[in-house]
């Protein structure tokens, strides 16, 4: 058994990776978003940026997450630009793939180092 979404993964990291690569380390998130957005248009990636997921019980909205990214109506793609993981943002990623139903979520840090993330998937 493979991995989840496989192909569209390897495009999205692909897209993590080059988005490192021509803007190199040490920028503040919202310049890694617009980056982002950039190379998944150039590669005709179907997306959504600052996409929306609503908080509903008994019908009624009472809340609402923004994730950096849904790509392809199957990932949603959340980015940090920082030295390291940290609890809060698995946890907040983990609450998004709750609310929307996606299975699967990327978790992206872009460090001085270069690119770190981590698969996360909905076992909810």
């Amino acid at each position: 058994m493979g991995l989840l979404y496989e192909d569209l993964s390897y495009e999205v990291l692909g897209v993590l990776f080059e988005t490192f690569n021509e803007i190199g380390p040490s920028h503040r998130e919202s310049v890694y978003q617009k980056a982002i957005s950039v190379l998944l248009s150039h590669r005709k990636l179907d997306y959504r940026e600052q996409f929306r997921i609503p908080i509903v019980i008994k019908g009624i909205e009472v809340g609402v997450h923004q994730v950096d990214f849904e790509i392809a109506g199957k990932i949603l793609l959340e980015i940090k630009s920082r030295t390291h993981f940290r609890a809060v943002d698995f946890r907040q990623t983990i609450g998004y793939l709750k609310v929307s139903g996606y299975k699967l979520a990327i978790l992206a840090m872009f460090t001085t180092g270069g690119v770190k993330f981590r698969r996360v998937l909905n076992v909810y």
